[in-house]
């Protein structure tokens, strides 16, 4: 078992703490219910099995923020584009 490392935490401290003030700002404004936050970090392909399954159990019990690595990000903008050529 790995723990979350301190970069993850931080950034995901970091994401919640923007969009409090998002919210804290912008919501007297306009009508906010509650917007997405997404995480872009890592890269998962370099992780082994074990920090691979840590990862998705952190990831998965994330409520309020969607973590996605980069190279899941390239892999999407990816398939995104093969779909636009075809």
């Amino acid at each position: 078992m790995y723990s979350i490392h301190e970069e993850l935490s931080g950034a995901i401290s970091q994401c919640l703490d923007q969009k409090n003030i998002f919210m804290t700002e912008m919501g007297q404004k306009y009508k906010i219910l509650d917007p997405k936050v997404v995480l872009v970090i890592g890269i998962k392909s370099k992780l082994n099995d074990s920090q691979k399954n840590c990862f998705e159990l952190v990831r998965s019990n994330q409520k309020n923020v969607e973590i996605v690595t980069f190279d899941e990000l390239l892999d999407k903008i990816n398939g995104l584009r093969d779909i636009l050529k075809s």
